[in-house]
């Protein structure tokens, strides 16, 4: 009971720790180990019927990172600082009769047929009847909060072992997309950018806001 108690106070205790940094020490860099481990913490996060419909860009190139950054005005101290920067793709095409669909049920899931179908015919009724996901725009954006639950389970496990992060929406994402496929690492016609998260040690000679919060009975409702 006591170890649970320190555990949980620890956890608590690094996530009010955690902020949004968005300028990192340049002179200290994540050990490669530590951000393998963060990639498998995304690699494990859940993900609606398993789907994994998102890909992770680690963008280490100095020089493809200044392109990115006149498209991002809200990632440019972190682009030019942080260790490591990650940019979350999406599946553009989530239809129950896509390639990627099969990809995962055939080769990762490895259903037979049988049971394929009924994942199918399940998958089909989930979108159409429960979530109203009936063309790619909709599947775009259900993807998209699929990623955002690997970003956090990232940035969790980040904090945990005295990492810093940010995340990021201020970009233009065609803009972006357009430098990452001219570069031949993205294809817009397979997928798209859905959020990019800075990882590093924070630069604590730059001040930083102090946390607030609302309380927890403002953000709570039990019913019973």
């Amino acid at each position: 009971m006591k170890r649970n108690v320190a555990t949980k106070n620890n956890i608590l205790k690094r996530a009010v720790y955690r902020k949004a940094i968005k300028v990192f020490n340049v002179e200290k860099k994540i050990p490669q180990e530590d951000f393998e481990f963060l990639l498998k913490t995304a690699q494990y996060s859940p993900s609606s019927f398993g789907l994994e419909p998102w890909n992770i860009l680690v963008v280490q190139n100095k020089d493809l990172r200044e392109e990115i950054s006149e498209f991002a005005t809200g990632a440019q101290n972190q682009l030019r600082t942080a260790s490591h920067f990650v940019i979350f793709t999406v599946k553009k095409d989530l239809a129950p009769e896509s390639e990627y669909f099969y990809h995962i049920n055939r080769d990762i899931k490895k259903l037979d047929e049988e049971a394929r179908k009924k994942f199918i015919d399940s998958f089909s009724a989930f979108q159409k009847d429960k979530l109203d996901v009936y063309d790619d725009r909709t599947r775009l954006d259900w993807a998209k909060k699929q990623a955002y639950i690997a970003m956090g389970y990232m940035m969790l496990a980040a904090i945990q072992i005295g990492i810093d992060s940010c995340p990021i929406e201020g970009f233009f994402p065609g803009k972006v997309e357009s430098v990452l496929e001219k570069k031949g690492v993205l294809d817009t016609k397979r997928d798209r950018i859905a959020v990019m998260v800075a990882f590093g040690y924070r630069d604590k000679s730059v001040s930083i806001h102090k946390k607030t919060r609302r309380k927890l009975n403002e953000i709570v409702k039990v019913i019973d």
